[in-house]
């Protein structure tokens, strides 16, 4: 299946970035997941924000005022194609859990940062700013300072975290969960390919709830490093 950008104002840097990233998704997701469905980028300033729309083909939308701010990119790109692979995975539009999905895809996008900024030399993009690693990372560090605070964390009962799921309050109130991503993160950059696991939750979600029932999930695969921290981070225990 293929991957299309649509012509812009600057969407050579967009293609070369989605390029520059899909060799590290492939290498984490497989390049089965990344390629199961046509997809097409493109970006519109006038929208509400970014967004993976889960239609055949699957449409990835920036919200950039201007795609020569690469960090922006690789930040938005990375977070939608991580949805891409939920989507991908799952198969279907529906079934996803918003409040996983949305801790996951800043998890990536935070990684991506880091290792657009440890890999930058070998962006085409190097070419014309051979520096810009240090703005990958001053873009990750503001990310990482970014105010916490408890939305998620307050969801102590399956109908806590239910109410939280069926209102997307995930996808408002990215404060919400900072804590819990930037622990995800940390984790991923230990063992990138971990990662790739981490679209297949949908196999493990308690029927009627917004509860991933992690310990049948860790049983199943018990050699995972990732899922006792997705496990704990989870309000509901």
């Amino acid at each position: 299946m293929a991957w299309y950008v649509m012509q812009a104002p600057m969407a050579g840097a967009l293609s070369y970035l989605h390029e520059f990233l899909m060799v590290e998704y492939e290498r984490i997701f497989g390049s089965e997941v990344m390629h199961r469905i046509d997809c097409t980028i493109y970006n519109d300033p006038s929208c509400s924000g970014p967004y993976c729309h889960y239609t055949y083909p699957a449409l990835i939308r920036l919200h950039q005022e201007s795609l020569d701010y690469w960090a922006q990119t690789v930040y938005q790109l990375s977070h939608e194609m991580t949805h891409y692979a939920c989507f991908s995975v799952r198969g279907r539009p529906e079934g996803g859990l918003v409040w996983y999905e949305e801790i996951l895809c800043e998890a990536m996008s935070l990684y991506a940062l880091e290792y657009a900024a440890s890999n930058w030399n070998k962006c085409w993009l190097y070419r014309i700013n051979a520096g810009f690693d240090r703005m990958m990372r001053e873009y990750l560090d503001d990310a990482l300072n970014e105010r916490a605070t408890g939305g998620l964390a307050s969801c102590r009962t399956p109908r806590a975290l239910l109410a939280y799921e069926m209102a997307r309050t995930a996808e408002i109130e990215r404060s919400g969960y900072c804590r819990e991503r930037t622990r995800l993160y940390r984790a991923i950059r230990q063992d990138p390919v971990a990662a790739g696991a981490l679209p297949y939750y949908v196999n493990f979600i308690r029927p009627g709830s917004a509860v991933v029932d992690f310990a049948a999930w860790q049983r199943a695969n018990p050699y995972n490093p990732l899922l006792p921290v997705l496990a704990d981070i989870q309000p509901v225990k």
